[in-house]
């Protein structure tokens, strides 16, 4: 299984963000009604509870971790949660605009010629 479990996602995160002079996990102090301390990100405290989002959290670190940037990328502390359906800060296409913009299949049913046959050119670092 690749990735990290609700229980060890959340002691990743304790272990990220504790600071350098923490010498163990009993030295992080956590607020009464939370599961992780203060130091964590507050758009990662709100969705502490919830088991999906920390897992995935927990899986993107684990990932990150193979590529030997965990800390780099994680130090930065820029988490926002994404939402959809928040106006005005992303962009929300219906399926009627897919369809006439043609990105994931054009007029004829098929994948010629639409950006997603473009992106599936593309090729990550690993290779894949």
């Amino acid at each position: 299984m690749e990735g990290f479990k609700y229980d060890e996602s959340i002691k990743e995160l304790k272990t990220l963000f504790s600071s350098p002079d923490a010498a163990s996990e009993g030295d992080i102090e956590v607020e009464d009604d939370h599961i992780l301390p203060p130091c964590v990100p507050q758009s990662i405290r709100d969705m502490e509870r919830d088991r999906p989002a920390i897992e995935a959290l927990g899986s993107m670190i684990w990932y990150l971790r193979q590529l030997n940037i965990d800390k780099d990328i994680v130090s930065m502390r820029n988490f926002n949660v994404y939402d959809p359906m928040k106006r005005g800060q992303n962009l929300t296409l219906d399926g009627q605009t897919l369809a006439h913009l043609e990105l994931l299949v054009n007029g004829e049913g098929t994948e010629e010629g639409t950006l997603l046959k473009l992106l599936q050119r593309c090729s990550t670092p690993s290779g894949e």
